[in-house]
C-alpha cells in the first residue's frame, strides 16, 4: 500500500504544481491509503526536529542554513507545512519511488500537537523545543497538558534541547528520562510579562528575573526551579550577545530572536560547527514567511508579523510601541482550525501599551475581526477602528500615506502577503 500511496501522492503533487496550487492534499491522501506512510521513507542518518509554540520556523531555517554553509545537503520542509500531512507532502515531493530521500541531514519543523504522531514514524536523534505557551486551547488544551501529551510518546533516545527559562519546557524535561541540554538567558530587559503557576504544584512561581510572558529565572516552594544552563546568552545589547565567550549577532534585536538564535546555536555548537561560520550565517539569514518580514508600504518601511497567541502578539506590540513616527496598524484574523477556533486569547493581547504611541488607526479584516474589535474598543477606545474586506482595508490604508505595521494569524497570512504585493 505504501507504493500506491506514494504514487498517488506524487500525482497529486504534480497536478498541484501544474495548477499553481500548493497544499497538503498529497500527504493527506497518501496517509488515507497507508496510515503509517511516514515510516516507509529512507531519510538521511541525522534527523533533527524543531517544535514549540513560537520560533520553530526560524530555528529550523537557522539550523538548515548552518548545515548548508558547512557544505552539507539538507532535507527540510521549507514551505513550513509542519503537521503530519504537510510533512508527508514535503517528503513525497523529495523522494524517489523507492522512498529514498537523498541528503546528509534532515531538519524538520514539527507542529507541537503532532509531535507524538510524527516521532513514532520518524524517530529524531535530536528534538529542539523553543517554548510552550498557551496557544489554541481548543486544539492543545493548556500548555501543561500539551507538555504531558508530548512527553507520553517521546522516543527515549532522542536528545532534547530545552529552553531553561520556560517553566513548561522544564516541566516537560522532568517528565522524560532523555538526555537534556538547557539554553536560556540570565538577564534581559523585560518586555510584556505575566505571572505563571508552577506546573508541578499549581502555586504561583517566584521570579528573580522576568523576560517576557512567563519566561525568566524562576523557582517554587515545592522544589521546582530553573535549571542550570548549558548554553546561556550574556551581555545582551540589541541583537548582540555573548555565548561561551564568543560574540554573536541575531538577525534582529527583539528578544525572541535572541532566543531563536540561542536555540539553534546550542545545537550547532554541540554538533561541532564552527563559531565563525555560524556568526556569518546568522548575520545573513532571512526567514521571511511573515516572521518580522520587512514591508515597504506608502513609501515607508514597516513589517509583517505572524501572530497566533498572546505571547507572540504582545512581543510584536512591544516592538511597535517604540515607534516615534505616526503609524497605523493592520490586523487580519480568522478562527479556523489551524488558527484555533477559540478567540478568547484576543483578551490577553496588551493593546493598551500602544495608548501613548502615535497610532492613528487600526484596520481589521478576517472572519474573527468582530471578536477582535470588541477587545480593542475596550483597551484603546480613543484610536479610530475600521473593519472590512482585506482589499478595502488596504485601499484605505494607502490613502493615509502613513507608516504601517501588519499582523496576521495563520490562515490570513497568505492573503495578506498577496494584498501587499
Amino acid at each position: 500500500m505504501n507504493i500506491l500511496a506514494l504514487f498517488i501522492g506524487k500525482c497529486l503533487a504534480f497536478l498541484g504544481k501544474l495548477l499553481g496550487r500548493g497544499s497538503s492534499l498529497p500527504g493527506y491522501a497518501a496517509r488515507k491509503i497507508a496510515p503509517d506512510f511516514l515510516s516507509a521513507f529512507h531519510l538521511p542518518p541525522k534527523i533533527i526536529m524543531v517544535t514549540g509554540t513560537n520560533g520553530k520556523t526560524s530555528v529550523t531555517k537557522y539550523i538548515s542554513e548552518f548545515y548548508k554553509d558547512a557544505g552539507l545537503s539538507v532535507v527540510t520542509n521549507e514551505d513550513g507545512a509542519n503537521i503530519v500531512q504537510g510533512i508527508a507532502t514535503s517528503l513525497i515531493k523529495k523522494a524517489t519511488m523507492d522512498f529514498v530521500v537523498q541528503g546528509d541531514v534532515c531538519v524538520l519543523e514539527v507542529d507541537e500537537g503532532f509531535l507524538g504522531t510524527i516521532s513514532k514514524e520518524i524517530v529524531p536523534q535530536v528534538l529542539i523545543l523553543t517554548n510552550l505557551f498557551e496557544d489554541q486551547l481548543d486544539r492543545f488544551g493548556s500548555a501543561k497538558q500539551l507538555a504531558e501529551k508530548m512527553a507520553s510518546s517521546l522516543p527515549e533516545n532522542t536528545v532534547l534541547y530545552l529552553n531553561g527559562n520556560d517553566p513548561i519546557s522544564v516541566y516537560f524535561g522532568e517528565l522524560v528520562p532523555n538526555k537534556k541540554v538547557y539554553y536560556g538567558l540570565l538577564d534581559a530587559e523585560a518586555g510584556t510579562y505575566k505571572s505563571a503557576n508552577c506546573p508541578k504544584c499549581g502555586e504561583v512561581l517566584n521570579y528573580s528575573g522576568h523576560f517576557y510572558d512567563h519566561l525568566g529565572t524562576f523557582h517554587c516552594a515545592c522544589g521546582f526551579k530553573h535549571p542550570l544552563l548549558d548554553y546561556k546568552a550574556e551581555q545582551i545589547q540589541g541583537a548582540s550577545f555573548l555565548l561561551r565567550q564568543e560574540a554573536y549577532e541575531a538577525p534582529d534585536s527583539p528578544l525572541y530572536m535572541i532566543y531563536n538564535s540561542l536555540a539553534a546555536l546550542s545545537y550547532a555548537l554541540d554538533a561541532g560547527l564552527r563559531p565563525e561560520r555560524l556568526k556569518k550565517v546568522l548575520r545573513e539569514v532571512v526567514v521571511g514567511k511573515g516572521r518580522k518580514e520587512k514591508v515597504l508600504f506608502n513609501g515607508k518601511e514597516g513589517f509583517l508579523n505572524l501572530v497566533k497567541n498572546p505571547a507572540g502578539a504582545n512581543l510584536t506590540l512591544d516592538l511597535i510601541q517604540k515607534e516615534k513616527e505616526a503609524y497605523q496598524l493592520y490586523f487580519a484574523v480568522n478562527n479556523r482550525y489551524a488558527d484555533g477556533l477559540d478567540t478568547e486569547w484576543f483578551k490577553e493581547i496588551a493593546f493598551e501599551i500602544l495608548e501613548a504611541t502615535p497610532i492613528k488607526g487600526i484596520y481589521l479584516c478576517g472572519e474573527a475581526a468582530d471578536a477582535l474589535a470588541k477587545v480593542i474598543i475596550k483597551k484603546l477606545p480613543s484610536v479610530p477602528l475600521k473593519k472590512g474586506e482585506g482589499e478595502n482595508v488596504i485601499s484605505q490604508m494607502k490613502e493615509t500615506g502613513l507608516k504601517s505595521y501588519f499582523l496576521s494569524n495563520y490562515t490570513m497570512l497568505a492573503k495578506t502577503k498577496e494584498l501587499l504585493k
